[in-house]
């Protein structure tokens, strides 16, 4: 099975809560979503988002997993996200007319399909390269595999702190 990820990335600096796998790379977060190749062509070909708020909305209606991804449309709608991008690595097949997700300051902004990983990580300012995402596939080889290195990692931070502690922090009385 090859490489097959889709992910939102943004610069905007926020506090996102340990239930959403999410990463903190440079100066961005990726949010890995568990979207297939028809999920990323609908929303795509039957969405035509002008703002970000919009673009929330066409998201849930038009992609599958409706618990996993609504967390993370919620959560960047609540936090009124402004600047962000969709992207879908791997093998899927050739878009209609429609064009790549890119949003700077709430506003959905135009992309030609040649090179658009790169562009929109460049538009959005982001020094984090597409390549160094792709590359990292322990962590983005699927949302599954994502999903797997977000929680053993975070075990392991629970289980330092628990150590750290000297076995006395939390736990059930």
């Amino acid at each position: 099975m090859g490489q097959q990820i889709c992910y939102i990335i943004s610069p905007d600096d926020v506090q996102v809560p340990l239930e959403i796998v999410h990463f903190k790379e440079q100066d961005c977060t990726v949010f890995p979503l568990l979207v297939t190749d028809t999920d990323y062509e609908n929303i795509l070909n039957y969405s035509e988002p002008e703002n970000s708020e919009e673009f929330f909305h066409e998201f849930m209606i038009h992609c599958g997993y409706e618990y996993l991804n609504r967390r993370v449309a919620d959560f960047m709608s609540e936090k009124k996200l402004q600047n962000f991008a969709m992207i879908n690595y791997g093998n899927f097949s050739s878009i209609g007319d429609s064009f790549p997700l890119l949003f700077i300051d709430g506003q959905c902004n135009s992309l030609p399909w040649e090179n658009f990983e790169n562009e929109s990580h460049r538009k959005l300012g982001i020094a984090f390269t597409f390549l160094e995402l792709i590359r990292n596939e322990a962590k983005y080889r699927s949302f599954l595999d994502a999903e797997d290195y977000y929680f053993r990692e975070l075990e392991k931070f629970i289980d330092n702190s628990y150590r750290t502690l000297g076995g006395n922090g939390l736990h059930a009385r």
